[in-house]
């Protein structure tokens, strides 16, 4: 599912967050506000007309891709609720554009940031137990590979604790391994 999604998240919004940053930078630097707003404007237009494109092409294609791409059913439903986020992935690609122009880029990773939190909010509240036990694990590389540039005592703590929550969670998870 996931290669799927991000070639339609690619073909939602490939190039845009590039063309805001330097239409806007370009009219900025003209001291042109109108021509910087004009910019939004129709980067704004030419992100929804894309990104709706690869919406209804995911959407009403879901289960073709499903069962020819894919081989599997079960993932009909999955594409057709990702098919929804793209117009605002899209969008999300313009405004962050817009922010790298006027330098102003502490907004966009704070929204990145959040994005991020949410997601793996959203994952703990609907994983099953089973999938639990693979997730932390996801969640610690991802710190990991966050922290590679810092080797010290404290990431060999992390390295310790992280140990021990994962084989916390495989006993809890599947007690008849340790039995």
């Amino acid at each position: 599912i996931t290669s799927v999604y991000m070639f339609a998240v690619t073909l939602a919004s490939s190039g845009v967050n590039l063309a805001v940053t330097r239409l806007v930078s370009e009219e900025l630097g003209k001291n042109n506000g109108k021509g910087a707003l004009a910019s939004i404007r129709s980067c704004v237009g030419f992100a929804l007309i894309f990104s709706i494109s690869a919406s209804m092409i995911l959407f009403f294609g879901a289960q073709w891709i499903a069962h020819t791409l894919l081989g599997d059913m079960r993932t009909f439903r999955s594409l057709r609720v990702l098919s929804i986020a793209l117009p605002f992935i899209a969008l999300s690609s313009v405004f962050s554009g817009y922010f790298s122009a006027v330098r102003r880029v502490s907004k966009s990773a704070s929204a990145n940031i959040a994005e991020q939190f949410v997601k793996i909010f959203i994952l703990f509240c609907t994983s099953t137990p089973s999938q639990l036990q693979f997730l932390i694990p996801a969640l610690y590389q991802l710190w990991i590979s966050s922290k590679r540039s810092k080797h010290n005592t404290k990431t060999r703590i992390s390295h310790t604790v992280y140990n021990r929550l994962y084989q916390s969670s495989s006993q809890f998870f599947y007690p008849n391994i340790y039995r």
